[in-house]
């Protein structure tokens, strides 16, 4: 609990599950409030079991079921190639759009390759009279931007669009 304090910070603890990228940092977490929780159940469910002949190893099961489920759920989006949030897209929109070669931003991809790691493919819209040694360095002077902004952001893949 202590780490995982560590890395929620001001957040509230579901927050910080829902925002997190490292799946460890939680899962501990969960496996063992579960493994407590569960103890728990089992002193209590013992001492009813005794007393009033009720089977109680059903509980700590669906215990166990339903902190699996959150897990689950939660490492599944990362599975999956989760990709930057919708605010961070914005930010990231503005920065390339603000750039004086850009015109408009056509698409943005992205995906979580770690907790740490974040790959980042944009599809630009440019002026039509650059000359390809100034897109080269627009796209130089983006991706600068984007990851001096986003320490996450390591790999920037710019491609280049013309509409007619």
């Amino acid at each position: 609990a202590k780490e995982f304090n560590k890395v929620r910070g001001d957040f509230s603890w579901w927050q910080a599950i829902k925002r997190s990228k490292d799946p460890s940092s939680f899962a501990v977490l969960f496996k063992d409030g579960a493994a407590v929780l569960g103890l728990c159940i089992v002193i209590i469910c013992v001492y009813l079991g005794h007393r009033f002949t009720i089977p109680y190893y059903l509980l700590v099961g669906l215990l166990l079921v339903a902190a699996s489920i959150i897990l689950a759920c939660e490492s599944r989006s990362l599975l999956m190639g989760e990709g930057i949030e919708k605010t961070t897209q914005q930010k990231i929109i503005s920065i390339t759009e603000s750039d004086p070669s850009a015109v408009k931003m056509m698409k943005v991809f992205s995906s979580y390759q770690s907790p740490e790691n974040v790959f980042l493919i944009l599809c630009v819209q440019f002026k039509k009279a650059l000359r390809t040694e100034e897109i080269d360095h627009a796209i130089n002077r983006i991706g600068n931007a984007i990851r001096k902004d986003f320490v996450l952001i390591s790999y920037v893949i710019i491609q280049p669009e013309f509409v007619e």
